[in-house]
Parts: structure tokens; sequence; C-alpha cells
């Protein structure tokens, strides 16, 4: 283990050489993590009134990506299909995305409600 955590495989020797002795790898030889207190943390990125949440958010995503993602507004939890799809596409569909766990249909005369254990 170093200062960067476990390598999630072997470093050939060789590599590891050659990264440690350029000029990037020499400039941060010895370097080790900052390990701020709660309090400074919290007066770095808010001060006091800033919720846990918020801080975590803040301390761990770059400014740019969070104010992106605000801006993007909430997540759309309804999508319309561009072409008429039969419930068997929709359940087709469904099984083709290993990532997605639930799925619910609404119609005005019934209700589909899909999901994966």
């Amino acid at each position: 283990m170093n200062a960067f955590g476990v390598p999630p495989a072997p470093v050939d020797e060789n590599v590891r050489d050659k990264v440690l002795n350029s000029e990037h790898g020499r400039r941060f030889a010895g370097w080790e993590r900052p390990q701020p207190s709660l309090p400074e943390l919290r007066d770095q990125y808010g001060g006091p009134s800033l919720s846990d949440e918020e801080l975590l958010l803040r301390y761990m995503v770059p400014t740019e990506d969070l104010e992106a993602t605000r801006a993007a507004g909430p997540l759309r939890t309804d999508y319309l299909f561009a072409r008429p799809a039969t419930v068997s596409d929709v359940i087709a569909r469904f099984g083709e995305l290993s990532r997605t766990r639930s799925l619910r249909v609404t119609h005005p005369e019934f209700r589909l409600d899909l999901s994966r254990p």
C-alpha cells in the first residue's frame, strides 16, 4: 500500500520506477493527503449552516460538475415513447436493460409494475 491506496492490480516494477522517477513523480514524492478537521471543512465550503449532505457534495464533487448538475434540474422519472409501443415492446426493452431495477407503466386504464430481485 502507498499514499494512493492499494493498486487494483500488481504494478510492474519497471513501470513504477519510471513513473516515480519522472518529473511529475518526483514532485509528489513524500506527499501526504491533507487531513482537515470537520470545522475547517465547514468553514472552507460554506459555514456552520451547511448541511452534512451539502458539505459532502461540495467536498467530493468539483464545483463545475455540481453547478452543471443543479442547472440540469431534477431527474426525469417519466419518459414518453417516440413511437407507439406495445406492452410486449416495453417488457422486452426492460429485459435488455440490466441496470434498470424497476419499471412502472401507467395508462388511464391500467398500471404495470415490473421489478428485479
